[in-house]
């Protein structure tokens, strides 16, 4: 599997989360929750980005990691390990 950078991971999460209306152009280091994203859909997000980037975190991981850039430290972790 090729390994993602993670400018390609940023862009592809940015992009998703400007599909929501709670989170277009949401600064990076905003936790989702304090802006009124449900559980649901942080799934759904989640579902979005896993295609997309063809990796695979828990839920729960993205819950404590609520803010545009923990999702995209936590994806390019994951894309660094599966290069591995």
């Amino acid at each position: 599997m090729k390994t993602m950078k993670t400018e390609e991971i940023k862009n592809i999460l940015t992009r998703l989360f400007n599909e929501k209306d709670a989170l277009k152009n949401v600064d990076g280091d905003a936790d989702i929750f304090d802006l009124g994203v449900s559980s649901l859909t942080v799934v759904e997000l989640q579902i979005k980005a896993e295609e997309a980037l063809q990796l695979e975190t828990t839920t729960s991981d993205l819950m404590r990691h609520s803010t545009l850039n923990g999702w995209i430290k936590l994806y390019s972790n994951l894309s660094q390990q599966t290069a591995v």
